[in-house]
């Protein structure tokens, strides 16, 4: 049985409990990236082919500081959907449940292409 005073609480947060779990998710996931990062940047050539499908081969290398890109876009991605999300929490559940759901699956391929990177550099 829930109090009163749970269930004004409940009503004062700007997350519902039902994406709690995958907004954490998507956090978890920019931490991991930006881990991997920061111990690839110790381990790795001075210049890494981060633009690997560019035709010409000078102009796929990039100083290993561009790695930096990759946890930089997943921190602005989770910034941006947390104020869209936060002007979204009014409507349906099942319409935050695919917002926070996209976030995932972007924060996934972005994953992708960092592992990508590295296994081509190992």
């Amino acid at each position: 049985m829930q109090t009163t005073n749970n269930t004004q609480k409940e009503q004062t947060t700007a997350i519902p409990k039902s994406v709690r779990t995958p907004i954490t998710v998507s956090w978890v996931l920019f931490l991991v990236f930006l881990l991997v990062s920061i111990i690839y940047y110790f381990l790795a050539q001075d210049e890494l082919p981060l633009f690997y499908t560019v035709a010409t081969k000078q102009d796929q290398l990039a100083p290993k500081l561009f790695l930096f890109i990759f946890p930089l876009v997943s921190l602005l991605m989770n910034i941006v959907h947390f104020f869209i999300f936060k002007s979204l929490h009014k409507f349906s559940a099942i319409l935050l449940r695919l917002f926070i759901g996209t976030t995932i699956a972007l924060q996934i391929l972005l994953g992708f292409a960092l592992f990508r990177i590295i296994f081509i550099t190992m």
